[in-house]
C-alpha cells in the first residue's frame, strides 16, 4: 500500500512538471524578409513566448531557401536560459524561405530618384527607375539594417542605366545598378477627325508616359500639331505623328493675301490676289491689286505673306 501511494505521488509530480513545460510547435515552412530569423518567425503560437523570447535570433536569413533540422533548432535555443524549459514539436526538417522585402526595394527606388533629381544628367528631368530581379534580391538583403540612403548616383555603362551607392546605418555601402526609363509627353486625339481637318487645341490631350522605342520622333509639344492639317483620318485616342501632319492651306486661288514688303527699311502692306492655292511656307504668284503686277509671295499664315 505504501509503495502504491509513493508511486502515485511520483506520477503526480511528473505530471505537474510536464504541465509546466512549454511545448513549442514549429512551422514546416517559414517565410522571412528580414536579415535575421527570429523565434517568432518559426513558431505557430507566439503567445507561449515572452517578448524577449520572440525576438531571439535563431539564424541569419539565408540568401536562398534553406532547410534546418528540428534538433539543430533545439541546440540553438539552449543559448537563451529562459528557453531551457521548452519542448519542440514539428517536422524533422524545417524550410526557411527568404522573401524579397518589396517595401524596402521600393523605398530604395524612391531614394534613388530623389538623389538623381539633384545631379546631372538627370537634374530637372522626369525619369523612372527599375531594378532587375538580381538587384532586387541584393537590395532586399540589406533590409532591416537601419535607415537607407543613396550616397552617389552616376551614369552607367549605357545611357539608360545608372550606378548607385546604397548605404544603410548598419552596413557598408554597396554598389547597385538600375535601368532608366524617361517620362515623355505623348499627344493623343480627344476626337475622331477626318482627313483634311485642321487640329485645334481642344482636339488633343497631352499625357506623360514611360518612354520606349515606339515613341521616338513623335511630336511632344502641342504647338507642333495645333493648326496642322491631317493627311489621313484619326480615331479617338490615336497618337499624333509627324507623318500624319502637313501645313494647312493658307489661301485658295483668287483669295486676297495681305503681304508685307520691305521698301528701303520701311515695311509696306500690299494687297494681292493669289494666282494659285498654297500652304504655309509655299512661294506662290499673286497679282498686286493696285499695280496689277505679278509678285512672288511667301505664305506665312492664313491670308498672310511676305513679298519676295
Amino acid at each position: 500500500m505504501r509503495r502504491l501511494i509513493a508511486l502515485l505521488i511520483l506520477l503526480l509530480c511528473l505530471s505537474a512538471e510536464a504541465a509546466q513545460k512549454r511545448v513549442l510547435r514549429l512551422r514546416a515552412e517559414s517565410t522571412v524578409s528580414t536579415p535575421q530569423v527570429t523565434l517568432k518567425d518559426i513558431v505557430l503560437d507566439v503567445s507561449l513566448l515572452s517578448p524577449a523570447e520572440q525576438e531571439f535570433v535563431v539564424m541569419d536569413s539565408p540568401e536562398v531557401n534553406k532547410q534546418v533540422t528540428l534538433v539543430w533548432v533545439a541546440y540553438k535555443l539552449q543559448n537563451l536560459a529562459s528557453l531551457m524549459d521548452i519542448s519542440l514539436a514539428g517536422p524533422g526538417r524545417l524550410t526557411i524561405i527568404r522573401q524579397a522585402d518589396n517595401a524596402f526595394v521600393e523605398e530604395v527606388r524612391v531614394l534613388a530618384l530623389a538623389k538623381m533629381a539633384t545631379v546631372a544628367p538627370w537634374k530637372d528631368s522626369q525619369c523612372d527607375l527599375e531594378f532587375d530581379a538580381a538587384e532586387c534580391r541584393r537590395i532586399a538583403l540589406l533590409s532591416g539594417n537601419g535607415k537607407a540612403s543613396i550616397v552617389e548616383a552616376v551614369e552607367g555603362a549605357t545611357p539608360d542605366t545608372v550606378r548607385l551607392r546604397l548605404s544603410c546605418e548598419k552596413t557598408a555601402p554597396v554598389l547597385i545598378s538600375g535601368r532608366l526609363s524617361r517620362q515623355v509627353t505623348v499627344l493623343t486625339f480627344r476626337n475622331a477627325l477626318a482627313k483634311g481637318s485642321v487640329i485645334n487645341t481642344s482636339d488633343i490631350l497631352a499625357t506623360m508616359v514611360r518612354s520606349d522605342a515606339s515613341l521616338r520622333n513623335l511630336p511632344s509639344r502641342p504647338e507642333e500639331v495645333i493648326g496642322m492639317e491631317l493627311t489621313q483620318p484619326v480615331a479617338v485616342g490615336a497618337r499624333a505623328r509627324f507623318t500624319d501632319l502637313m501645313q494647312p492651306f493658307c489661301c485658295k486661288k483668287g483669295d486676297v493675301v495681305q503681304a508685307q514688303a520691305d521698301a528701303g527699311g520701311l515695311v509696306l502692306s500690299v494687297m494681292a490676289s493669289a494666282l494659285a492655292p498654297g500652304r504655309k511656307g509655299d512661294l506662290i504668284k499673286a497679282q498686286n491689286l493696285q499695280s496689277k503686277k505679278t509678285i512672288d509671295v511667301e505664305l506665312t499664315g492664313p491670308g498672310q505673306g511676305r513679298v519676295r
